[in-house]
């Protein structure tokens, strides 16, 4: 993809993997200045399709270095679909084969009170859609609000959007503003695809 310019939105992309989040960000227009996943294994994929946005960097969540580099990027914009495994009904069977690991369930909360705490001004996190009643979650996405966040949450089927299974994710917008902020992310949500019996049957 070509160069958005000078003036594209400067954008993050959390646990980024092979770069899903980044292209999407590309196609709307947008600059990634900062990407990060722990999995090195990654970064050779992420950087051949990377484009003109940044490298991959395999920092982790859970070092003062990572955060420090997202802040000196100048980005005013962060999209995350963070590793949810421990959220999903596949946690049973890796479980099974010894393969279950702690600690990814909490890397939402994690991110919502991190990147609310340095008050980034817009965040796009997805994410499935138990998240939203999880308490972790629930108790994450309350702090959000009380430090000034306006959220609206997207619920979809994959197989709207073309995949031939059924998915269901959820995507969780959260902007810091006013109540022209509020009223934007309010129409969001009702312009939004909805969930249909027809795609869902059709899979």
């Amino acid at each position: 993809m070509g160069d958005p310019g000078p003036d594209a939105v400067k954008v993050t992309d959390l646990c980024a993997g092979i770069g899903g989040f980044s292209r999407a960000v590309q196609m709307a227009g947008g600059r990634v200045v900062y990407a990060m996943d722990r999995n090195a294994a990654a970064k050779p994929v992420y950087d051949a399709n990377r484009g003109v946005g940044a490298e991959l960097s395999t920092r982790d969540l859970y070092t003062s270095e990572m955060w420090e580099e997202l802040a000196a990027s100048g980005a005013g914009m962060v999209v995350t679909g963070p590793p949810c495994t421990e959220s999903t009904s596949a946690r049973l069977v890796r479980a099974d084969k010894g393969e279950r690991r702690e600690g990814r369930a909490a890397l939402t909360p994690l991110l919502v009170h991190q990147l609310t705490q340095m008050q980034m001004p817009l965040v796009v996190l997805e994410n499935v859609v138990s998240i939203e009643s999880m308490t972790r979650g629930q108790e994450a996405f309350a702090l959000a609000r009380e430090r000034g966040y306006h959220i609206c949450f997207l619920r979809l089927y994959a197989s709207d959007f073309g995949p031939p299974y059924q998915r269901r994710r959820l995507f969780v917008v959260m902007a810091r503003g006013g109540t022209e902020v509020r009223d934007a992310l309010a129409q969001m949500s009702l312009q939004f695809p909805q969930w249909t019996a027809a795609s869902r049957s059709a899979v």
